[in-house]
């Protein structure tokens, strides 16, 4: 398992996004929510004008090692355009808050991200880098999963450290 990582400083940005909810990450309906922002981008008539800093990504709010009643999970379109946008039934707005992040790019199924996150939290114990208690970690999909095969999918995964 090849893992590629880097450290970097993000600033806030905005979002529009779709909550999920539920007992287990894997088995959540994110593909719904995609759908749901997609469509509610169209409705504001956006879609063509997310620009390259566009992000599409999925940010987890509790640790699922943690006994929780609920996990949450925010489906979310990152891009400078979304300041102009209002919040519309389920989709918000919210703002992704930057920081310092470890960072690991992987390539490959999304159904090979768990085992990912089993190496990585193994390393992060291991490190001088020091995860931060507070914070959510967060995906970042670098390519489109409807145009490109799914060993060539890139995904980053955003972990916030002191």
């Amino acid at each position: 398992m090849e893992l590629q990582e880097r450290i970097e400083t993000r600033k806030d940005v905005q979002a529009v996004y779709y909550r999920l909810t539920g007992n287990d990450y894997p088995m959540m309906n994110y593909g719904m929510a995609w759908d749901k922002l997609m469509e509610y981008a169209q409705n504001m008539k956006v879609v063509d004008k997310c620009g390259a800093e566009a992000e599409y990504i999925n940010m987890y709010l509790d640790d699922p090692t943690v006994d929780n009643e609920v996990l949450r999970c925010d489906v979310c379109i990152a891009d400078p355009i979304i300041n102009t946008l209002k919040p519309m039934g389920d989709i918000g707005i919210k703002t992704i808050e930057g920081g310092k992040f470890l960072v690991f790019l992987l390539k490959g199924a999304y159904s090979q991200l768990s085992d990912y996150y089993t190496e990585i939290y193994k390393r992060l114990g291991h490190g001088d880098v020091k995860p931060k208690i507070e914070g959510p970690v967060f995906e970042k999909y670098l390519n489109d999963p409807s145009t490109t095969p799914t060993d060539e999918l890139l995904t980053e995964i955003w972990i916030p450290i002191e």
